[in-house]
């Protein structure tokens, strides 16, 4: 974790203590989204649930399905109990892609996981444990779940149609 918080500004979002519960109901329904980057750490106890279809976002040429934990940024878990739901077509229990308009090779993502437990239970077309436009890092920690749908791991498919445990655009 960061020592110096001073970047008000920055959209990241800093959880090391407490306990979480949201239950989100919705179409392309977000558990907590940050515009920069998510770090988790310590003791907090997190159970996110995201409900609804994706949908197809005109804005940004793509498509938007609920997430537990979504950031433009870098997505760090250091430690914590961290339960991530994601029903519906295209579900993500954890995203982290930036600015999907630009090229792949210029988005410079990475989910680190270094401790802490984390348990997913996500289902549909499309759906994924981890979605990361660039890295996936596990040094330690215990992730676990159910993933309700047709395939598991694959690597930096073109086709989303298909659901995984894991897809990075990277390594």
């Amino acid at each position: 974790i960061i020592e110096d918080h001073e970047d008000e500004d920055s959209g990241n979002i800093y959880i090391s203590g407490g306990n979480i519960m949201i239950n989100c109901p919705g179409v392309a329904a977000k558990g907590i989204k940050s515009e920069g980057d998510i770090y988790l750490s310590d003791e907090c106890v997190i159970n996110v649930t995201t409900t609804g279809n994706g949908r197809w976002d005109e804005e940004d040429l793509e498509t938007s399905a609920a997430c537990g934990l979504s950031a433009d940024g870098n997505i760090t878990i250091s430690g914590g109990n961290i339960t991530l739901v994601a029903t519906g077509s295209g579900g993500k229990g954890l995203k982290c892609d930036g600015d999907t308009s630009l090229a792949v090779s210029s988005v410079n993502r990475t989910v680190t996981i270094n401790g802490g437990d984390i348990t997913f239970d996500v289902g549909g077309d499309g759906s994924r444990f981890i979605r990361c436009a660039g890295d996936v890092v596990v040094n330690g920690g215990s992730i676990s779940g159910v993933l309700k749908a047709n395939s598991f791991f694959d690597y930096d498919k073109d086709d989303d149609s298909y659901s995984c445990i894991i897809k990075a655009d990277r390594n």
